[in-house]
C-alpha cells in the first residue's frame, strides 16, 4: 500500500472529505462561528484565575497586603489556589436550575455578572477573610460558565465540526491562560509595588467579558433549547441562521425532525412544553443504564484529566520548578510559567484543528495520554537523580522540554475531551443536568487534588508523586481503550446508539457508530423502530411533519393541512404561498399570451383543428378511466401498462406509481398510430409563444453545453440557423408562418432546457405543447428529422416528472434507424452523399441504441439489436461547426493527445453503452448465458479489463461556459457510471446461491459506497437537476451496499462505521431531496431509509457480539409488515425480475429477522 494511499484512508482525509461534501453554508456560517466564539469565552474566567492564581503570589503588592509568597513551599498558597473550586463546584451544581429556565443566553450574561462581582470583591479586599469570600463567588460564576459554554456549543454545532468548535472552549482557556501570566508579569514590571498591582490582574478581564454580555445580543440562542421549552417557530428561524440553509431543505428538515423526535422520546411521548421536572430528569438520569454510562463516563474522564498531573502542574507551576531545580528569581518564574501558558494556547489550537475531529476521539486520547505518561516518567527520575545531584545540564533543559510535551499531550487528549464530552453525550432533555452534575463533580475533585498536591509531593519525596502521575496514565489508556466510544462526526442524536450494551467493548466498536435509536428500555432494545418508524407509529397523534402541500397525516385523513400566518394570526393552507404564486404566474403568462395578437391565436387554433384523429381532446383526456391513471411506470419511464410485464434477470427493480401521468406525445390517446406512446392522462398546458432573444439563446446554450454532449443528436449550427429565424428576426415573427421542422425542434429544445432551469414553473411543459403541434408534419416525413423528433421526446421524458415511455421511444427510434438502414455501414449501405446527413444517420442511431442498451440493461428485456447485427462506424470525433452539407472542414480527433471536441465525450459513452450490450448478452441472456458466477470465467474477466480500459481511456474534461445544470462530462459521472459497471457485471454473482467470492462483495460495496458519495457531492447544495436514471442508479447502489453487508461475512468485518454511516447518509439525504420533487419517489426514500436502519443495528448488534445470522421472521421486531407490503407495492404494480426480487426481498427478510 503505497504513501498517498495510506493518507487517503487516514482519518485527516476522511475528515477532509466531510468537510468537502458539507454544504459550504453549514460548515462556514458566520452566525455558527460567531456564536461558538462567543460561548467559547466562557472559558476565559477558569484559566485567567488558574493562570493567575499561580504567579500572583509572586507579587511584592500581593505579599504585603496579604503576607503570602510563593516558593517551593507551595503549602502558603493552597489555600488561595484551591478555594475557589468550592465556588466552582457550587456554580455548577445550580447552573442547572437556571439553564433551562432562562435560556443559554441570559445564563451566560448572569454567569459573567456573578464572576464579575467575584473579582471586584478581590480588588477591594482588606484581608485574607475578604480574599477567600471572593474566591467562592468568583468560583461560582466560573463553574457556571464551564457548564454553559461547552453545551451551548454543543447544540449550535454542525456534526462535521462539532468538536472543533468545542474544542475552541479550550483554545478560549489556552489563550486566557497566556494572557494571565503575562499580564501577572506586566504588572510585576512595570507597576511600583502597591495594591495595583493585583488589582490590575484582578478587574483586567472583567473589561472584556462585559464586553461580550453586549455582544451577545447579536448572536443566536441554542435552537434545542428553544425546541425543548416549545419555542418551535423560533427554534426553526433560529436553525435556519445557523445552518445558512431554507427550513424545507433536506439536511434542515431532518435535524428538525431529529430533535423533536428525541425530545418527544424522553418525555415519553408526552406533548408538554416548557422545561422538563427535575424529579423527572433525576430520574432519567440515574434509572436508565445508558444514561448511567454516560454519567461514568463523563466522571471518570474529569477525574482522571486531574490524576494525569497536568493542572497541578499548571497550578503550582513555579513550586515544581523550583522543586525540579530550574527556578530563578521572580522574573524568571514568571517568564516561564507565560511561555508555559503560550505554549498551551498552541497545543489547543492544533488539536482543535487536527486531532479532535480528524484524528478522533479516542485516537486524541491515546495520543495525548501516552505523550503525558512518558513526560512524567522522567520528570520523576529526573528529581530523583536531581535530589542526588546526579543530573547534568542536558538533563535539566530535557525536563523543561517534558513539561512542554505533557502540556501538548494534555491538550490532545485529557484537556479538551472532558469538556467535549460532558457536553456532548448527553440527550437534550437531560443535558443541562448531565452537564452541571459532570462540572460539579469536576470541580469539587480538583479543589480535593489541588489542596492535597502539596501534602502528596512532600510524602512522596516529590518524585514520587510524577511516577503517581505516570501510573494514572495507563490507567487511562486501559479506560480509554475498553469503555470510550468514537463519536467524531456523529450526530448529537445519534450518540445515543453506542451507549446501549455492554460496557467493555469500545475496542470492538467500529470508529464511529451508527443510526438514531429509538426510546429505550434497558439494553436489549436496539430492535426497536427508529425515530422515522416512531412517527409512522404516532400517526393518530396527527403530529405535522410540515410537508408541502400538506402533511402526511393531513394528506391521509383528507384534511385541510392549516398554519398560522404570524403577521395576520389566520389559518391558511400549508401551501397557500405556492398556490398564490403560481396564480400569479399563470395569469402573467395568459396576459402576455394576450397581447401577441389574434393572428398568432388563430394560428395556433387552426393547427390544433388540422390535428390526427390520434391527437385527443381535453374532453377525452378526462374521460380516460381511473384504472389507467393510476397505472404505474418503470424506473426512467421504459415501460408502462396496466398488466405485469416482464422484467429479466438484469432488471434493478420496478418503478410504479412514481409518474402519477405523464405528458402525451403529441395529446395521443385514442388507438394508437405509428406514434402510439400514450401512458395516461394529462392535463396539458396551452401552448405559448417562443421565448424573447435572450431567453432563448440562454435556453438554447443550457442544452447544447448539457444535453447535447451526451446525445450529439442534433447539429449545433443547423439549430442556430432555425433559432435565428424564428426568433432573431422580429419583423418576420408573424403568426408562426415558419417551417414546421424548424418549430419544433425549437420549441422542444427550449423545452428540454426549461426542465433544467430552476424556477422554470410550468414553461417546460408549455413549449412541450407548443412543439406538440407540428411533430405530425414531423414525423409524417419518416426521415432523418422524424428520429431525432423521436429523440428530443426522450430527452424531455429523462428529465421530466411525466413524460412518454423511454422503452417505447427508443425502440421506435431505433426500428425506424434499423428501417432505414443506419445500423449498417454508411459507406456501402447510405444512399447520400451529404457528409453532414451522412454523420447526422451515425449519430442518430448510437444514441438510440445507447438509450435502448441503458433501457435493455435496467429492465432486463431483450436488446432492441444484437450488437453482432450492428456494423455502423461510431461518429466522427470532430466539432459540429466543422461539418458541413459541403464536406468536412476540420481535422478529426484521432490521438488521446489531441485535444477533445464536441463528440469526444459522446463517442466515449457510445462504448460504454456498447460493453453494458455484451455485458448484457453474456451474463443476463437466458439463451447465452452458461455459469456466469464462475469467478474465473474468462469473459467476465475480459470484460471488466475493458472496462478498466474505459476508465483509463476517458477523454479530458471539457470547459464548461456556464453553470453546471448536469453532472455529464464530469469526472464524478465517468466513476459513477464505472461503479455502476461493476454492479452490473457481478450483481449475477451476488444474487447467486452458491455465493459469490469476498472479493466480489467487496468490489460492489466500494462501487455501490462511490456511487453514493458521487450522488451526494454533484446533487446537494447545486443547481443540478435530478433524473430518473439517477434515482434509479442510487437506489440500486444503495440496495446493493446493504446486501452486501447482510450477505457477507468478510464485508461486516472489513466496514467501518464511520464509513457505513457516511454512505447511507449521504443515500438518503439524496434520496430525501428528490422524494421532495417527485412524491413517487417516496417510497424508496422510506424502504431505503428502513433497511439502511435495520442493517446500523445489524451492525451494532454484531460488534456487541449479539448478533447471529437471521433464521426466521420476527416482524415484530423490525419494521411493521402492513407499511412494508405498501412501500413495495407502492414502487412494484408491475412485476420484478427472479434476480433482484431475491436481492430486495432478501434485504427486506433479513430486515425483518
Amino acid at each position: 500500500m503505497g504513501v498517498k494511499e495510506v493518507f487517503l484512508r487516514s482519518p485527516l482525509a476522511n475528515y477532509g472529505k466531510a468537510i468537502r461534501s458539507a454544504p459550504r453554508e453549514v460548515i462556514f456560517n458566520r452566525n455558527v462561528i460567531l456564536s461558538a466564539i462567543l460561548f467559547a469565552m466562557s472559558a476565559i474566567p477558569a484559566t485567567w484565575d488558574q493562570g493567575s492564581a499561580s504567579v500572583i503570589p509572586s507579587l511584592p503588592g500581593f505579599q504585603q497586603q496579604f503576607h503570602i509568597s510563593s516558593g517551593a513551599n507551595a503549602k502558603q498558597i493552597k489555600n488561595f489556589v484551591s478555594l475557589v473550586y468550592i465556588g466552582y463546584a457550587m456554580g455548577a451544581a445550580l447552573s442547572f436550575f437556571i439553564n433551562d429556565r432562562i435560556g443559554r443566553l441570559w445564563s451566560y450574561r448572569l454567569y459573567i455578572v456573578i464572576w464579575t462581582i467575584g473579582q471586584l470583591v478581590a480588588c477591594f479586599s482588606p484581608g485574607l477573610s475578604g480574599l477567600h469570600a471572593s474566591r467562592i463567588i468568583s468560583g461560582m460564576g466560573i463553574g457556571s460558565l464551564t457548564v454553559i459554554g461547552p453545551m451551548a456549543i454543543v447544540e449550535i454545532a454542525p456534526m462535521e465540526t462539532r468538536g472543533l468548535l468545542s474544542a475552541w472552549f479550550s483554545v478560549a482557556m489556552g489563550l486566557s491562560l497566556f494572557v494571565s501570566v503575562f499580564c501577572v508579569y506586566g504588572a510585576y514590571s512595570h507597576i511600583p509595588v502597591s495594591r495595583l498591582q493585583y488589582q490590575t490582574v484582578f478587574f483586567a478581564p472583567c473589561i472584556f467579558m462585559l464586553l461580550l454580555i453586549i455582544a451577545s445580543f447579536f448572536l443566536c440562542e441554542s435552537p434545542r433549547w428553544l425546541f425543548l421549552v416549545g419555542l418551535r417557530e423560533e427554534g426553526i428561524r433560529t436553525l435556519v441562521k445557523l445552518r445558512g440553509l431554507p427550513s424545507d431543505h433536506p439536511r434542515v428538515a431532518m435535524e428538525i425532525r431529529s430533535i423533536e423526535d428525541s425530545i418527544n422520546k424522553s418525555r415519553g411521548g408526552s406533548e408538554e412544553d416548557g422545561p422538563p421536572r427535575f424529579i423527572d430528569i433525576v430520574k432519567e438520569t440515574f434509572t436508565r443504564r445508558s444514561n448511567l454510562r454516560r454519567l461514568q463516563q463523563v466522571l471518570v474522564s474529569y477525574a482522571l484529566a486531574q490524576l494525569s498531573g497536568a493542572n497541578s502542574i499548571t497550578s503550582y507551576f513555579v513550586p515544581i520548578l523550583s522543586i525540579m531545580g530550574l527556578g530563578g528569581d521572580t522574573k524568571r518564574s514568571l517568564f516561564l510559567s507565560g511561555m508555559y501558558a503560550m505554549s498551551k494556547l498552541f497545543f489547543c489550537l492544533i488539536a482543535s484543528f487536527f486531532f479532535i475531529d480528524a484524528l478522533g476521539r479516542r485516537k486524541s486520547l491515546f495520543v495525548g495520554i501516552t505523550l503525558q505518561m512518558i513526560s512524567d516518567i522522567y520528570i520523576g527520575v529526573y528529581i530523583k537523580f536531581k535530589q542526588q545531584n546526579a543530573a547534568n545540564f542536558a538533563s535539566s533543559e530535557a525536563a523543561i522540554a517534558a513539561i512542554f510535551i505533557h502540556a501538548f499531550g494534555y491538550a490532545v487528549g485529557l484537556l479538551i475531551l472532558p469538556y467535549v464530552f460532558g457536553a456532548e453525550l448527553w440527550p437534550d432533555r437531560i443535558r443541562s443536568f448531565g452537564g452541571a452534575l459532570g462540572a460539579t463533580f469536576h470541580w469539587l475533585f480538583i479543589y480535593g487534588f489541588q489542596y492535597g498536591l502539596p501534602s502528596l509531593l512532600a510524602k512522596t519525596d516529590n518524585w514520587g508523586a510524577f511516577l503517581f502521575f505516570a501510573c494514572w496514565c495507563f490507567i487511562s489508556l486501559c479506560y480509554a481503550y475498553l469503555m470510550v466510544p468514537e463519536i467524531a462526526g456523529l450526530s448529537v442524536e445519534e450518540i445515543d446508539a453506542l451507549f446501549k450494551g455492554p460496557w467493555f467493548n469500545a475496542f470492538r466498536r467500529p470508529n464511529r457508530p451508527l443510526g438514531i435509536d429509538s426510546d429505550e428500555g434497558g439494553e436489549g432494545n436496539l430492535d426497536k423502530p427508529s425515530i422515522r418508524e416512531n412517527e409512522m407509529v404516532e400517526d393518530s397523534k396527527l403530529r405535522c411533519d410540515a410537508q408541502v402541500p400538506a402533511c402526511a397525516n393531513c394528506d391521509k385523513h383528507g384534511l385541510t393541512c392549516l398554519v398560522e400566518d404570524p403577521s395576520t394570526k389566520r389559518h391558511q393552507p400549508r401551501n397557500y404561498t405556492d398556490t398564490l404564486e403560481d396564480r400569479v404566474a399563470l395569469l402573467e403568462g395568459l396576459l402576455q399570451q394576450m397581447q401577441q395578437g389574434a393572428s398568432m391565436r388563430a394560428q395556433i387554433t387552426s393547427e390544433d383543428d388540422s390535428r390526427p384523429t390520434g391527437f385527443k381532446s381535453k374532453e377525452e383526456d378526462n374521460a380516460v378511466s381511473d384504472l389507467a391513471s393510476k397505472v404505474g411506470m418503470l424506473n426512467l419511464h421504459y415501460a408502462a401498462g396496466a398488466e405485469p410485464q416482464y422484467l429479466g434477470s438484469s432488471s434493478t427493480f420496478a418503478f410504479s406509481r412514481i409518474i402519477n401521468s405523464s405528458l402525451r406525445e403529441g395529446a395521443s390517446g385514442n388507438p394508437p398510430t405509428t406514434f402510439g406512446l400514450s401512458e395516461g392522462p394529462m392535463d396539458l398546458l396551452s401552448p405559448c409563444p417562443l421565448p424573447s432573444y435572450e431567453a432563448g439563446i440562454a435556453l438554447s446554450n443550457a442544452y447544447f453545453q448539457n444535453i447535447h454532449p451526451q446525445y450529439p443528436f442534433l447539429h449545433e449550427p443547423t439549430f442556430r440557423h432555425w433559432e435565428m429565424k424564428l426568433i432573431g428576426e422580429p419583423e418576420a415573427t408573424d403568426a408562426f408562418s415558419f417551417d414546421p421542422i424548424s418549430l419544433f425542434f425549437v420549441n422542444m429544445v427550449y423545452a428540454i432546457s426549461a426542465l433544467l432551469m430552476p424556477n422554470s414553473g410550468s414553461l417546460p411543459q408549455q413549449l412541450y405543447a407548443s412543439a406538440q403541434i407540428y411533430i405530425s408534419h414531423v414525423m409524417s416525413l419518416d426521415n432523418l428529422e422524424s428520429i431525432q423528433a423521436i429523440l428530443c421526446c426522450a430527452m424531455y421524458s429523462l428529465r421530466s416528472p411525466a413524460g412518454p415511455s423511454i422503452w417505447k421511444l427508443s425502440g421506435l427510434a431505433l426500428r425506424q434507424c434499423i428501417e432505414l438502414g443506419y445500423h449498417r455501414n454508411s459507406k456501402k449501405f447510405s444512399s447520400t452523399s451529404d457528409p453532414l446527413r451522412l454523420e447526422l444517420r451515425k449519430r442518430v442511431f448510437w444514441c438510440a441504441y445507447g438509450i435502448d442498451c441503458a433501457a435493455a440493461t435496467t429492465l432486463g428485456r431483450p436488446l432492441g439489436v444484437p450488437l453482432q447485427e450492428v456494423d455502423a462506424e461510431f461518429p466522427t470525433d470532430i466539432n459540429d461547426v466543422d461539418i458541413t452539407s459541403a464536406g468536412i472542414c476540420g481535422i478529426p480527433r484521432r490521438s488521446s493527445s489531441d485535444p477533445p471536441t464536441t463528440m469526444s465525450v459522446a463517442i466515449h459513452v457510445i462504448r460504454l453503452r456498447c460493453l453494458w450490450a455484451r455485458i448484457h448478452t453474456y451474463l443476463y441472456s437466458d439463451t447465452t448465458r452458461t455459469s456466469p458466477t464462475d469467478p474465473s470465467d474468462t469473459c467476465t474477466e475480459k470484460l471488466r479489463a475493458e472496462l478498466e480500459d474505459w476508465l483509463a481511456s476517458a477523454p479530458p474534461i471539457p470547459p464548461r461556459v456556464g453553470d453546471a445544470l448536469s453532472i455529464f462530462a464530469s469526472r464524478d459521472w465517468f466513476d459513477n457510471n464505472y461503479n455502476y459497471s461493476i454492479l452490473l457485471l457481478y450483481r449475477s454473482q451476488l444474487m447467486d446461491s452458491k455465493g459469490a467470492a469476498d472479493n466480489v462483495f467487496m468490489e460492489c460495496l466500494h462501487a455501490a459506497e462511490n456511487i453514493c458519495h458521487g450522488y451526494r457531492r454533484q446533487y446537494i447544495g447545486r443547481s443540478v437537476n435530478y433524473t430518473w436514471g439517477a434515482l434509479h442508479c442510487l437506489f440500486m447502489a444503495g440496495l446493493t451496499y446493504l446486501h452486501c453487508l447482510w450477505t457477507s461475512p468478510a464485508v461486516r468485518e472489513a466496514v467501518r462505521h464511520d464509513n457505513l454511516s457516511s454512505t447511507c447518509s449521504d443515500c438518503t439525504i439524496v434520496l430525501v431531496v428528490m422524494a421532495e420533487r417527485w412524491k413517487g419517489a417516496a417510497p424508496y426514500r422510506d424502504i431505503f431509509e428502513a433497511l439502511a436502519s435495520r442493517t446500523r443495528t445489524m451492525m451494532v448488534d454484531k460488534n456487541n457480539e449479539w448478533w447471529v445470522e437471521p433464521a426466521s421472521l420476527a416482524p415484530s421486531d423490525g419494521l411493521d409488515q402492513g407499511d412494508l407490503v405498501q412501500w413495495m407495492a407502492d414502487i412494484n404494480d408491475i412485476s420484478m425480475s427472479d434476480g433482484i426480487d431475491r436481492l430486495l426481498t432478501g434485504l427486506v427478510g433479513d430486515y425483518t429477522q
